[in-house]
């Protein structure tokens, strides 16, 4: 009777064991059945179903203006007012830094340059007559005319006053004396001061008055059928909390890049070039 009752339990638990794998069959990867997923693939789907999309990193300036095939007209319009006896007495900023850009990409073809200083007034060098003037269809040449530009502002004096006003008025009359609409050059401008505006209202009007510099500009080049951008360098004194902000709020308006040269070490002009509807940083 004992093995009886033994051999109908194997038989029993033969069977039972025989069902629960012929269903565990049948239902293997059949939709909507529960599966059993390794813990890594289940890691990486809760992974690629989270991250955010990345379009990649931004480049820095240097990098961008290394390969860049644009046709770039640069204008650098550099404050002269008395003050920079103190804050670039040897012109360190506004000519030694500028020599070393333009050797760099002396070789550009698709590069031209502008060099302007502002003082109480605007000037821009007529690379025709090789003599700074107030207004010129000549202002834009190889890196040997900047060059001549730069060896002629070595000699000059300073300028009482610090005119914003007036050298965006220099930089447009630039702008609309260079420009053929659809030639495919666009503008990039470096403006260079070491303080506060002497043309301009004081006061909490004065913010509105930065950003229009800058966009009354671009909104220039626009109607010229071509684009400009606006960065800024500021090379006055650390605590000079009001006019940094002005050349911050500058460059933003004009979609460049603003640099302080008290918190670079080594300033490359290179890192303060935004070509306009490009998107870069500065390295430092």
């Amino acid at each position: 009777m004992k093995r009886i009752k033994t051999a109908h339990s194997r038989l029993f638990a033969f069977t039972i064991l025989g069902l629960f794998l012929s269903v565990a069959f049948n239902n293997c990867g059949q939709p909507g059945q529960l599966q059993l997923v390794a813990p890594s693939t289940l890691t990486n789907q809760t992974e690629a179903s989270t991250a955010p999309a990345s379009s990649g990193p931004v480049q820095n300036c240097t990098d961008v203006l290394n390969v860049t095939q644009e046709n770039l007209k640069i204008i650098f319009m550099v404050d002269n007012s008395d003050s920079t006896n103190q804050t670039d007495s040897k012109k360190y900023y506004r000519d030694q830094i500028l020599r070393n850009f333009v050797n760099q990409y002396r070789d550009k073809q698709n590069f031209k340059y502008s060099f302007a200083w502002f003082g109480a007034q605007a000037v821009v060098w007529d690379k025709v007559q090789k003599q700074f003037v107030s207004k010129t269809q000549n202002a834009f040449g190889d890196s040997a005319d900047f060059e001549k530009a730069l060896d002629s502002f070595d000699s000059l004096g300073t300028q009482y006053g610090t005119a914003y006003n007036a050298a965006f008025t220099s930089i447009k009359d630039i702008v609309n004396n260079s420009t053929t609409p659809g030639d495919g050059w666009k503008y990039v401008v470096v403006f260079m001061s070491d303080g506060m505006p002497t043309d301009l209202g004081k006061g909490t009007n004065i913010t509105t008055q930065i950003k229009a510099l800058a966009t009354n500009l671009t909104t220039q080049a626009q109607s010229l059928s071509t684009q400009a951008s606006v960065s800024s360098i500021y090379f006055g004194p650390s605590t000079s909390t009001p006019a940094i902000t002005n050349l911050q709020i500058l460059s933003q308006a004009g979609s460049g890049i603003f640099v302080d040269t008290n918190t670079v070490s080594n300033i490359m002009i290179s890192d303060s070039i935004s070509i306009p509807g490009q998107v870069c940083t500065a390295a430092n």
